[in-house]
């Protein structure tokens, strides 16, 4: 048996065989989600898809940046990528990454969770949008959507 706080809703399981969420958590059939936090000042990002937890691989043109969120720079857009990468494939990764960056990962505290759902609307709420860069590290979203 083992005896483990449930990733989702923190309650204290006991069962037979390893997962990361409680059965509770289970049944309610939740996206994966995706979990930041420091230890040890060390950037960790867990993927959570009830069955199992891994570690976010880094991806992108910034994979060899450590993950980082809090402001905009390298390491928060490499977790954007990665992020963007796994819930939404590898062209909305190359499309977004920036702004995801910029617009969400920037945004983020000390410990931080989003789902699979959110980053997907998040992505079809820009759909035909592109990242203009205009002076200095100033940033609009042009375009159309549709």
């Amino acid at each position: 048996m083992i005896t483990f706080h449930c990733v989702r809703c923190g309650s204290l399981v006991t069962v037979e065989f390893p997962v990361s969420a409680c059965p509770s958590c289970q049944e309610k059939k939740t996206p994966t989600q995706y979990h930041g936090r420091r230890e040890k000042g060390k950037p960790v990002v867990i993927v959570d898809d009830l069955e199992t937890a891994r570690n976010l691989i880094a991806s992108g043109p910034d994979r060899n940046a450590e993950f980082d969120w809090g402001y905009a720079g390298k390491g928060p857009r490499a977790l954007a990528y990665s992020l963007l990468e796994d819930a939404c494939g590898t062209p909305a990764a190359m499309d977004y990454a920036e702004a995801y960056a910029i617009l969400v990962v920037a945004g983020f505290g000390m410990e931080w969770t989003k789902n699979r759902h959110e980053i997907q609307a998040w992505v079809r709420g820009r759909e035909g949008i592109t990242l203009a860069r205009t002076q200095g590290s100033k940033v609009a979203m042009m375009g159309s959507r549709g």
